[in-house]
């Protein structure tokens, strides 16, 4: 790949980056109800237009027709009277007045097909509309909906990484495990059960004056029982 191509690759890819940055979803959903808007308002201002030449091209039709009518009997009436030149002239004026009146038919028949045609793009545009701005607080309930569950799905990542602090109490929770099951090796191998120790100094530190003062009381009995 020469220099220059692996250059344009990297504005281009530059260039998508910026643009998937300033995409805003919500905002650019309102931004294109407004301008299907203003789309709906100049595409109905243009068939308003056309339909206004149309009615002008009627008018002129019905003119036209009603020359044709008129130069038809006018040359009927100079046959009458004998006067073929005229009726000639009248003949020729009254086939101009028709080839006009049918060139007006054509164009009225196709502008009437692109008016019938426009209005029901128009009413496919103002249907769009309405539904885009009937959904539009689902579309962007559906989008917050969305947001969240990106950022919880984030969260949770995060929960795992080194630098969070649940990472630490879990360490430390490891290391307190790990200290009492060395403090219960130790126990073991000098033979102290818990408890053992506070017998063991009682066992030390008991007076030798409990045993004899225990011997005492047992010869009092038998004297009392006569033994």
């Amino acid at each position: 790949m020469g220099l220059f191509k692996q250059v344009a690759n990297i504005f281009r890819s530059k260039k998508i980056e910026l643009e998937e940055a300033l995409k805003d979803p919500e905002r650019d959903i309102r931004l294109a109800i407004i301008d299907s808007r203003k789309q709906a308002v100049d595409f109905q201002a243009r068939i308003s237009e056309l339909s206004r030449q149309n009615k002008l091209l009627e008018r002129q039709l019905d003119e036209k027709q009603a020359k044709v009518v008129k130069h038809q009997e006018m040359a009927a009436k100079a046959v009458e009277t004998g006067n073929e030149a005229d009726a000639l002239t009248l003949l020729e004026a009254q086939g101009r007045y028709e080839a006009e009146a049918k060139s007006l038919q054509d164009q009225i028949a196709k502008n009437q097909a692109d008016l019938e045609s426009a209005r029901k793009q128009l009413m496919a545009i103002q249907s769009k509309i309405k539904d885009a701005e009937i959904n539009e607080s689902r579309l962007k309930m559906r989008l917050e909906s969305a947001k969240i569950r990106e950022s919880l799905a984030k969260a949770r990542s995060e929960m795992y990484s080194d630098d969070n602090p649940l990472v630490a109490l879990n360490d430390l929770s490891t290391a307190v495990d790990k200290a009492e099951a060395s403090a219960d090796a130790v126990e073991e191998e000098v033979g102290l059960e818990p408890g053992n120790v506070v017998q063991s100094l009682e066992e030390k530190y008991a007076s030798p004056a409990a045993t004899s003062n225990a011997q005492e009381k047992l010869a009092a009995l038998k004297a009392s029982m006569g033994k």
